[in-house]
């Protein structure tokens, strides 16, 4: 988990700032949730490794799926 923000320097001009969360720790669960997001922050919730297989799968079942309508809706 990232959020990207702009912090105020002692001087006054801003400083782009990134926060990063390993969610993959159970403690930082309990960090999350004390966290408070300002107006304009940007909240990226980057992908997991483990999800990589399930999406190569949608992908091809997504492009085989219509040859397989047809072919059932032909028989």
């Amino acid at each position: 988990m990232f959020v990207f923000r702009y912090e105020k320097n002692p001087d006054g001009t801003d400083r782009p700032t990134v926060y990063h969360v390993n969610m993959l720790k159970p403690g930082n669960y309990f960090l999350a949730q004390k966290f408070i997001l300002q107006n304009k922050d940007v909240f990226y919730l980057a992908g997991a490794r483990a999800n990589e297989p399930i999406k190569l799968l949608q992908t091809i079942t997504q492009v085989f799926a219509p040859f397989f309508l047809i072919r059932s809706a032909v028989n």
